[in-house]
């Protein structure tokens, strides 16, 4: 069984370490585990001033050459057509695949499409568990970005 620290969106939309009891809520899946993969910044190594990089600097210490994150943050500034949803789904698939590597999945689905209202894109990630629990979850993100070319 997993466990791992729960997180709990609070009422302004917010997510928060959430406590039970006097002690840390626990989840007993990998939701954390992905929200922090993908909502976290991780450094960018084509950009050369380090003060952009972004990201936690502590990684650099990191004997693995593991970073903690994603790369999601570059495309902040882009329009949500086809290059962008193959981007976002190459950055997500990416960023979760330490599960993979580390043995907490055996198996792990990314997809992208816009939003119903056009606004912004849903990242659908399907995850099989080491123990053959499925994790299905879905974020709903970049809303109110215009695209272009009508896409």
């Amino acid at each position: 069984m997993i466990k791992d620290l729960a997180l709990i969106k609070t009422e302004d939309g917010y997510y928060d370490i959430s406590f039970e009891g006097g002690d840390f809520k626990l989840t007993e899946g990998l939701e954390t585990a992905i929200w922090l993969s993908i909502f976290c910044e991780k450094r960018d190594p084509e950009i050369t001033d380090w003060q952009a990089q972004r990201g936690w600097v502590g990684d650099q210490l990191n004997d693995n050459g593991f970073q903690l994150g994603s790369l999601l943050w570059t495309l902040n500034q882009s329009a949500i057509d086809e290059d962008f949803i193959s981007d976002a789904q190459s950055i997500i698939e990416d960023c979760l695949q330490w599960m993979e590597t580390e043995n907490y999945a055996s198996e792990i689905e990314v997809s992208i499409v816009k939003n119903l209202d056009n606004t912004g894109f849903i990242a659908k990630i399907n995850l099989t568990r080491n123990d053959n629990v499925s994790e299905n979850l879905s974020f709903d993100l970049w809303t109110k970005t215009i695209s272009k070319n009508g896409f």
